[in-house]
């Protein structure tokens, strides 16, 4: 829960803030220097721009609910026979993605995302055990890995 939390949040965040760009970018070249028309009335001007503001922040919210629900980390176990050919495999997978090794040890990799759309992407991680490796990436970015490794191996 604390994980979805963490996603949305940033996720949220990131829409508000070009949701505000794009507000900005309206008012400025559309509403900018203009007077309200004289049959409309301070009260109904207000209530008009609480609605549309009101509208695009609960699409905002939807949204991010719906982008967070995606890219929610998941996990799967894949069965290894050859590590050195996996290793390969899997470094072509990331590079065909376009991640770069964050960190590498025996018993674990770790990849983060490219710098553009990095921010609300997550990191890629692979743990070794004795015969298998236990990939944890976004639910989307998971089943491209898969056909990449299945695709890869031929």
């Amino acid at each position: 829960m604390l994980d979805f939390l963490r996603r949305f949040l940033k996720v949220f965040v990131a829409a508000l803030l070009f949701a505000a760009l794009g507000v900005l970018v309206f008012y400025w070249t559309v509403m900018a220097g203009k007077s309200v028309r004289s049959d409309i009335s301070h009260g109904e001007y207000l209530k008009t721009i609480y609605t549309v503001l009101g509208a695009l922040v609960g699409f905002i919210f939807a949204l991010s609910i719906m982008i967070a629900i995606t890219g929610m980390q998941q996990t799967i176990t894949v069965p290894v026979d050859d590590r050195a050919g996996f290793l390969q495999r899997f470094h072509s997978a990331m590079a065909a993605l376009r991640y770069k090794s964050f960190r590498e040890s025996n018993e674990l990799l770790v990849f983060k995302p490219p710098i553009f759309g990095g921010l609300l992407s997550e990191k890629i991680s692979v743990k070794f055990t004795h015969d298998t490796a236990i990939i944890t990436a976004p639910r989307g970015l998971l089943r491209k890995i898969q056909g990449k490794l299945q695709v890869f191996a031929q």
